[in-house]
């Protein structure tokens, strides 16, 4: 596993767009896809989804391979920084 950060300073551009910009997470498997996801916006909002809680209506664990993400990542991550993030709460979207 490895763990990857990356910053968008665009909004969604959905009805959610007020949120602001974001950093995403990612927790890379083995075989090249994500396996846990953080997503925080600028505007406070904080989303997380893995295969447990795959998608809501906010959007959803990102699919392919990490070969296909548009850009490089803006920071790697230690697997204890990524958890520090994954267990930051309150999240937006929990499922419980």
């Amino acid at each position: 596993m490895h763990y990857l950060k990356y910053r968008w300073d665009e909004d969604r551009g959905d009805e959610y767009a007020g949120w602001g910009g974001s950093w995403w997470y990612f927790e890379i498997g083995d075989d090249g896809s994500p396996s846990r996801q953080v997503e925080e916006y600028d505007g406070g909002v904080r989303l997380r989804y893995s295969h447990e809680h795959r998608e809501d209506r906010f959007g959803g664990l990102g699919y392919g391979h990490e070969s296909e993400m548009d850009r490089s990542a803006d920071a790697v991550l230690s697997a204890e920084e990524f958890d520090v993030v994954w267990r930051r709460c309150p999240w937006h979207n929990d499922p419980a």
